[in-house]
């Protein structure tokens, strides 16, 4: 799951379903609308729309995640393999795009991801990213420098999206241009690595879902599907979504902030973001 030393964990502290974020030492729980499926269960993706729909840019695939924990276990079936993996590849299929501005940029209204990861080796993952981009979505990448140099489908990611915080000349466009970026340290922090592993999703699905935040250990590569296991949280909240944004458009300038050191506290639910292990306000 990447070095020792994180620049950027969150940790998802819930009260009703007890989980263990494998990101840090801290217990997290979320209360599921749904059960959550028995680890060798197979991912059931909703019906896959229709290619010939005249919406302009419906997604080709109909996929809204439950809010609950996920367990991938390497030693299990291929169904246990890739719990999170699929599930996050079929949210991005059913991310919707749109019309664009006179521009050529993404309206503000058509859907977005954003995708902060230590290191990305999934061509799949990233042909997905970019049909979306393609569609009309805005997606937003960004990885660590040194633990992506040799991988192939972060290289087909940076070519087709590019690394430009916004289009040329039109610095507005900063909310909604793609890029897939890298940083070197932790992105916010001073040193370290760009740790963190969160997936923020807007316009999902048939229903349009906003605000959906996946969180937890799973790095974008084979190795984190054949080799690890890993726990991610999945929940929809606004206010939450919006925390995450902000460490996110921090990460993308690829500077040290103020502040990295971050605490936010939604009802039941704790968002730490450590610029270091250990890491206190002033550090």
């Amino acid at each position: 799951m990447g070095p020792r030393h994180a620049s950027a964990v969150v940790l998802v502290l819930l009260a009703l379903v007890a989980s263990m974020l494998s990101v840090g030492a801290t217990a997290a729980s979320a209360a599921p609308r749904t059960a959550a499926p028995s680890a060798n269960a197979a991912v059931q993706p909703r019906a896959v729309l229709s290619p010939r729909a005249a919406t302009v840019g419906r997604p080709p695939r109909n996929y809204v995640i439950p809010r609950t924990s996920y367990f991938s276990y390497p030693t299990g079936s291929y169904a246990a393999k890739v719990q999170i993996r699929n599930r996050v590849l079929y949210t991005v299929q059913s991310v919707w795009g749109g019309p664009r501005t006179s521009i050529g940029v993404p309206r503000a209204s058509n859907g977005k991801i954003r995708m902060a990861t230590w290191s990305f080796n999934d061509m799949t993952m990233a042909k997905a990213l970019v049909a979306a981009r393609n569609r009309g979505a805005s997606v937003q990448i960004m990885a660590a420098a040194t633990a992506n140099t040799d991988y192939k489908p972060w290289k087909y990611l940076q070519r087709h999206l590019g690394a430009r915080l916004y289009r040329p000349g039109h610095p507005e466009t900063k909310d909604t241009y793609s890029f897939a970026r890298q940083c070197r340290g932790s992105c916010r922090g001073s040193g370290g690595t760009p740790h963190s592993k969160f997936f923020l999703f807007d316009n999902v699905g048939a229903s349009h879902l906003h605000d959906v935040v996946v969180q937890g250990s799973m790095n974008l590569t084979a190795f984190a599907v054949n080799g690890q296991w890993n726990q991610v949280q999945a929940l929809k909240s606004h206010a939450i979504a919006n925390n995450f944004r902000g460490i996110f458009r921090q990460m993308s300038l690829g500077r040290r902030v103020a502040r990295p050191y971050n605490v936010s506290t939604f009802g039941n639910v704790v968002d730490y973001f450590f610029p270091l292990p250990g890491g206190n306000a002033s550090r």
